[in-house]
């Protein structure tokens, strides 16, 4: 009678270990993603002033041959409705536009791109806005180069993804939507034709539009047909209140808009409507002693599927100290489990994320996982219970 019961708990007891073992497989797979194995990083190539100015074809070649998989290209609108790689809509900081046309400026003195066509562009020297990095290039003017239009970009990328064997992503961040909106020029509209005008040679899931204005995502994503929109991804940028990138209309004046109801779950969920993701500054992430500012606005992100990137993020790098660059990284895109960033230094955040992501891959492959550990301790001590409990 007593071996008979002896032998039935044995038997509950293999039939627990079979269920905890299931469960733990079950656990295992589901762990498996983003929580143990973060996902391959986005690193987005930032248009940089270091080397050439980045409104320019050239530019745009060397940021691909310096190893970039995905560059950004700011577009504004000229006289002429065409769209032209620029960061900002004041030519004088960085042309002779003074010296070709002096009767031209408004009023302020500013020469606004809205005022000029493409071929005037075209005709312009262009120079660095900012001292270059290295001394060999501290010629001020660029006579050869000029002002490149995003048709021409993105007629020129099918020849370097041919020449190259590689497929390179493009983020177009429309900037300043309301000095657009102040001048009568309909950005989104200007955006969406130059989509469908190259729609052939765009890889799917391989383009993304950013923008500060949520009412022009919202333009883009209504305008864009349904088959162009699954493989395009929208971004919001989230700006400090008082930014320039982007203002409301009161009255007869400009002020800085209010991104404030953008961090409330309400107004994520309204965001997740029309968008794929957000551009964030760090600031929004870590406070100043590096502890995480709202943790459950980035989960409620996740739940609502959109993918958070951080921009700006260079003005945080310090150059001599790699091991401090190394751990700024891996709070932002691993400790905080971000989706990518968007720099002007693409290497250092490629070297940095290959090898954490290594390290995980060998981790994963280790053989004594914590899941694995666990079972073993549980078969040891079934194996000593059954030891126990023979006749």
């Amino acid at each position: 009678m007593l071996h008979a019961k002896l032998l039935k708990l044995q038997a509950n007891q293999k039939d627990t270990m079979r269920s905890w073992r299931l469960f733990l497989t079950i656990l295992l797979v589901l762990l498996s993603g983003p929580h143990l194995l973060h996902a391959e990083k986005i690193v987005i190539t930032a248009p940089q002033t270091s080397l050439l100015p980045h409104y320019n074809l050239a530019a745009t070649a060397l940021n691909i041959a310096q190893g970039s998989n995905i560059i950004k290209l700011d577009v504004v609108m000229t006289k002429d409705d065409q769209l032209v790689l620029l960061s900002a809509t004041d030519l004088a900081p960085f042309t002779n536009i003074a010296e070709l046309y002096p009767e031209r400026n408004r009023e302020d003195g500013s020469y606004l791109v809205f005022d000029f066509g493409l071929e005037e562009l075209q005709s312009l020297q262009i120079h660095q806005a900012a001292a270059p990095i290295d001394p060999d290039l501290q010629t001020s003017h660029y006579s050869s180069l000029r002002i490149s239009s995003l048709a021409e970009v993105l007629s020129f990328l099918p020849q370097i993804e041919q020449a190259t064997g590689k497929t390179i992503g493009i983020m177009i961040e429309a900037k300043q939507s309301w000095q657009h909106q102040r001048e009568q020029k309909d950005l989104s509209a200007a955006i969406v034709q130059h989509l469908a005008d190259f729609d052939f040679f765009l890889p799917p899931q391989m383009v993304m539009l950013a923008s500060y204005d949520p009412d022009l995502l919202k333009a883009l994503d209504s305008a864009l047909p349904d088959l162009q929109r699954q493989k395009i991804q929208l971004y919001q940028f989230i700006d400090f209140n008082n930014g320039d990138e982007h203002k409301s209309q009161e009255g007869a004046r400009w002020i800085g808009y209010d991104y404030q109801w953008m961090f409330t779950k309400f107004g994520l969920r309204l965001v997740s409507d029309y968008a794929d993701g957000l551009g964030l500054h760090p600031e929004f992430i870590y406070d100043h002693n590096n502890q995480p500012i709202r943790p459950s606005y980035f989960e409620n992100a996740r739940l609502l599927e959109l993918k958070l990137l951080v921009y700006p993020f260079d003005h945080l790098l310090t150059t001599g100290q790699p091991g401090q660059n190394e751990a700024l990284i891996n709070d932002y895109l691993f400790t905080a489990s971000l989706d990518g960033i968007i720099t002007t230094n693409p290497k250092v955040f490629d070297d940095i994320i290959t090898t954490k992501l290594t390290e995980q891959a060998a981790e994963l492959e280790s053989p004594k996982t914590p899941i694995e550990l666990f079972l073993e301790n549980a078969k040891k001590e079934q194996a000593e219970t059954e030891e126990i409990i023979k006749p």
